[in-house]
């Protein structure tokens, strides 16, 4: 379980859109159970709203890297899949990860499938939270998804190895805690974390794809 519970008042637009992480009891539900979540934060979602099927999308973002925190840039099912059974998602980035170097320069990319999950965790050389960088991702319907950082690429995954989705899709961006039970793959909240962490979103783009 995350530790955060996401609430509109965290998210703000301004010099960007700004998700905020709050360590501040805060009641909440995990399905239908009332819970006090120990942090507060954010996600926006295109649901409803924006969905595309293939393309390139670009995000420019700043993400802390502070233990626990956990950025999310991610596309689920839209609304037009509604009701229907599915199981892809495509992770542009993962921000915490455990793996090759520090969590703080990691990026964890991933395609889940009906068939299981393909991708891998990429030490980018740069500490994700020093700057604005740009996260990309080339998506072929059908037929391969390719993952950028800064320009260059850092996974790519092909229908020979997992189905490719091929059907619309929304972005989903938050900021989430990391709970105890993700410690074997993620960083998690120690006296280093500070009370509060802000992801900020500078552009969105999507382009097609000839």
């Amino acid at each position: 379980m995350d530790l955060e519970y996401d609430l509109p008042s965290q998210i703000a637009v301004r010099g960007g859109l700004r998700i905020t992480a709050v360590h501040k009891a805060t009641p909440g539900m995990l399905g239908t159970t009332a819970i006090t979540y120990p942090w507060r934060s954010g996600a926006v979602s295109t649901y409803g709203k924006f969905q595309f099927d293939g393309g390139y999308l670009q995000v420019e973002a700043k993400v802390p890297t502070a233990p626990g925190m956990w950025p999310g840039l991610f596309l689920l099912p839209g609304a037009a899949m509604a009701g229907a059974p599915d199981a892809y998602e495509i992770d542009l980035l993962e921000g915490g990860y455990r793996g090759k170097g520090t969590p703080a320069e990691n990026v964890a990319w991933h395609l889940h499938t009906p068939q299981g999950v393909v991708g891998g965790v990429t030490d980018v050389g740069a500490n994700l939270s020093g700057a604005v960088h740009t996260y990309g991702l080339a998506w072929l319907p059908g037929r391969s998804i390719t993952w950028y950082f800064d320009g260059r690429v850092v996974g790519k995954v092909t229908s020979a190895q997992v189905p490719i989705p091929n059907e619309p899709m929304e972005l989903i961006m938050d900021l989430q805690v990391a709970g105890p039970a993700t410690g074997s793959f993620h960083s998690l909240p120690d006296s280093s974390t500070p009370q509060g962490a802000t992801m900020v979103v500078k552009g969105v783009q999507v382009y097609a794809l000839r």
